[in-house]
């Protein structure tokens, strides 16, 4: 049930307070935030605050995408005729 109102509500769930003190869960949501809410800078700049050096890899990987994806919706503006 849970997952189904996560679905169509666009939010995350709550979080039990003991998970949100785990730095790489906390990490985790504010880049889920940042998604929804387009903020390309934070989740840009988050790879500067990974709480694991593991981390730093799945961070680049996802600043790629959110350049391309930016590069995508730009070339398609400039494209609009």
């Amino acid at each position: 049930m849970v997952m189904t109102s996560f679905l169509f509500s666009g939010r995350l769930p709550p979080s039990p307070q003991d998970a949100m003190e785990n730095n790489c869960i906390k990490h985790a949501v504010e880049l889920e935030q940042s998604f929804m809410e387009g903020a390309c800078n934070r989740i840009l700049s988050a790879r500067q605050t990974v709480p694991h050096e593991t981390c730093v890899y799945f961070m680049d990987l996802l600043a790629k995408t959110v350049r391309d994806e930016i590069a995508g919706c730009s070339e398609k503006a400039y494209n609009f005729n």
